[in-house]
């Protein structure tokens, strides 16, 4: 992080000083999660431009919706289902199937069974290598390819 404020270690502290510190514990937690909010809120929403930092997109999920669905589907389109379930109703996890099927679950058969989260919005330093995301710009590109 840049410019971050140096504070004093724990250990530095007085007795009287960590005391305090710990009795306003979670008024200053929820405080610094309110303002991470609020710049979430301005960044995102309205545009406004916070030196340094930018909204972007946190990491997606990818979950399979109906389990046994999805292994009958794979099983229609000849691929072999050993090794793929704990049972018929718990899968393996993501990772697992994709390292015994050879390749990734969305270019199987069972491909329509797969769906995958939008990331959550988070804030980052400008640094990140993820695109930063602005809800304005979002909504124009909506409208981008409308033909009237």
């Amino acid at each position: 992080m840049t410019n971050a404020p140096v504070l004093t270690p724990p250990g530095e502290l007085t007795v009287e000083q960590l005391a305090k510190v710990v009795l306003n514990a979670s008024a200053i937690k929820k405080w610094l999660t309110d303002v991470e909010a609020h710049v979430l809120t301005q960044a995102y929403d309205h545009g406004v431009q916070f030196p340094g930092v930018k909204v972007v997109r946190n990491a997606s999920r990818r979950t399979i919706k109906d389990p046994e669905g999805f292994l009958r589907a794979l099983e229609e389109g000849g691929v072999d289902t050993d090794g793929l379930s704990s049972t018929i109703v718990k899968l393996e996890t993501i990772s697992v199937m994709e390292r015994k099927l050879g390749s990734k679950l969305e270019n199987t058969p069972a491909s329509e069974f797969v769906t995958k989260t939008t990331g959550k919005l988070a804030l980052a330093p400008e640094s990140d290598k993820r695109p930063a995301e602005i809800k304005a710009e979002a909504a124009a590109s909506a409208y981008e390819n409308l033909n009237i």
